[in-house]
């Protein structure tokens, strides 16, 4: 689907698709729900996401249990845990190591996802926590002057 997207138009620069689920997480006696959003490692690119500190998914991830953390749920990890890179978080059934914390992003009333308080994980490890996982939006960046 996605390939045949980008193919339909000369002008679609960057698109990613992406899921979003919400699952149970633990960590260091913190059990709350969060916002669990399957990415490939362009996302980051296309929503201008920064990191604060460690890195983002990369393509060689692909279904490995790694993830990256919004700034709200850093801080409510930091406080129980101290710097949560490397720390492993129990996700439905799934213990993901934390290897990147995102700076603050401003809301954004286009994008419906949680970025600040959710977990972004790889594409391909986002069906592991849902038999119902699919990709259900994508996101895409035309070129600078685009016909419309």
């Amino acid at each position: 689907m996605v390939p045949a997207i980008k193919r339909s138009s000369n002008q679609i620069k960057l698109i990613a698709p992406y899921t979003n689920n919400y699952a149970q997480y633990y960590i260091g006696g913190i059990s709350s729900s969060a916002s669990v959003i399957g990415v490939r490692a362009d996302f980051n690119q296309l929503l201008h996401l920064h990191l604060k500190t460690g890195r983002f998914i990369s393509y060689l991830d692909k279904k490995q249990l790694y993830c990256v953390i919004g700034s709200d749920l850093a801080k409510k990890i930091r406080a129980r845990v101290g710097n949560p890179i490397g720390k492993q978080l129990l996700l439905g059934k799934f213990m993901f190591t934390i290897v990147g914390v995102l700076q603050p992003w401003p809301t954004n009333y286009l994008i419906f996802i949680d970025v600040n308080g959710g977990v972004f994980i790889p594409v391909s490890s986002s069906y592991y926590l849902s038999k119902q996982t699919s990709i259900t939006s994508v996101v895409f960046r035309l070129g600078n002057k685009p016909d419309l």
